[in-house]
């Protein structure tokens, strides 16, 4: 049986001017902690998960 292949693309046109989702504004959760507190993003003294 004879098929005919159709391909089609979508391309968004000027989506970060004109997307309303862009003005929400963002919310502060104040439960959020950084996963990585340190100074140079470490998590603990070194050798901390290591030691027993």
């Amino acid at each position: 049986m004879p098929v005919e292949h159709v391909n089609l693309m979508f391309k968004p046109n000027n989506f970060f001017t004109k997307n309303p989702s862009m003005d929400v504004p963002g919310t502060n959760d104040p439960m959020s902690k950084p996963a990585f507190n340190g100074a140079n993003g470490a998590n603990g003294s070194n050798g901390a998960c290591c030691s027993h």
